[in-house]
């Protein structure tokens, strides 16, 4: 048998390598299926918590702004009271806007900047409120603060409407700040695995080819058995 022949043969006892497959980064994907299973399970969590987050801040916005609108076009004159629903409905709806933007992005500081705006709707929400309970009064003397016989409707409604959408940005900025803090911290945690597995894939690696290797001897010993044994059979 040539060298040739020998070397194919011993091509052919060679197991087949595995070829870890490549993320949408082109970096080697090397968790397993479980862990992607549950990494897809969380973001779809933590996509609906954003999208439920952020859809009532689109419905308060609006009714805050419809009010507010509705107020100033009734006023003969123009007043604090009336224009506040109107810009503090903005901020809210704005906020919302940032809510599915962070729920498409899925990434930590994207979540920190509906974070951020819910923060700055907190604060707008908390001005019209002081603005809106001008609305309510009718006069202040020496001290005194005197209401209106008859309340807006539409001074209640929109008061309330806020105060609803200023209890929402406080949950939505404490909720999106603990997913974002959750976030980095996974990330942090992936990183530590994604090094730990290109350790245990070398030391898998050195050992299929020290298999490898013991696999190529035991051949070329029974090529060499098979030459010995069909030398002696010539002799004969």
């Amino acid at each position: 048998m040539t060298a040739a022949a020998e070397k194919c043969a011993s091509r052919a006892e060679r197991p087949p390598m595995p070829e870890p497959t490549a993320n949408a980064d082109g970096e080697p994907d090397l968790q397993p299926p479980s862990a992607k299973e549950e990494k897809t399970t969380s973001m779809r969590v933590i996509t609906a918590v954003l999208v439920g987050l952020a859809l009532p801040h689109f419905v308060l916005g609006g009714i805050c702004s419809a009010a507010g609108i509705v107020l100033f076009g009734q006023s003969p004159i123009w007043l604090a009271y009336t224009v506040a629903p109107i810009w503090s409905g903005s901020c809210v709806v704005v906020c919302g806007g940032f809510g599915i933007a962070s729920a498409k992005s899925k990434t930590a500081y994207g979540i920190l900047c509906f974070t951020a705006s819910s923060v700055v709707s907190l604060i707008a929400c908390i001005v019209s409120i002081q603005l809106l309970r001008l609305g309510l009064v009718n006069h202040t003397t020496d001290g005194q603060t005197f209401m209106k016989d008859s309340m807006d409707s539409l001074v209640m409604v929109a008061l309330s409407t806020t105060a609803v959408a200023c209890a929402f940005s406080v949950l939505s900025a404490i909720a999106s700040s603990l997913i974002a803090w959750q976030l980095k911290k996974e990330q942090k945690i992936r990183g530590r695995r994604r090094v730990l597995s290109k350790e245990e894939m070398i030391a898998e690696r050195q050992k299929q080819l020290k298999q490898q290797k013991e696999q190529e001897k035991k051949v070329l010993d029974r090529i060499e058995k098979e030459r010995t044994r069909a030398g002696r059979y010539h002799r004969i």
